[in-house]
């Protein structure tokens, strides 16, 4: 399947043989690494602003610690 998707990636005008070559240098290990220091750096900044938050005696209530989910599969 994933030859398929290739093969019809590389048929596109101008920017086709650009995208081909980018994603046969892309692995799954550069995947994993992605997402791992994504989510390690949302956890560190939902971190920070909870310490910033108590001390500054704010309300925590409306924090959210939850990812929108917006970065999706990397």
């Amino acid at each position: 399947m994933q030859d398929h998707i290739i093969r019809g990636i590389y048929k596109l005008p101008f920017i086709g043989p650009m995208l081909l070559a980018v994603f046969k240098r892309y692995t799954f290990a550069m995947t994993n690494d992605a997402i791992a220091f994504a989510m390690a750096t949302q956890d560190a900044a939902a971190t920070v602003t909870e310490n910033i938050m108590d001390e500054k005696m704010l309300d925590k209530t409306h924090f959210n610690r939850k990812s929108s989910g917006k970065l999706g599969p990397l």
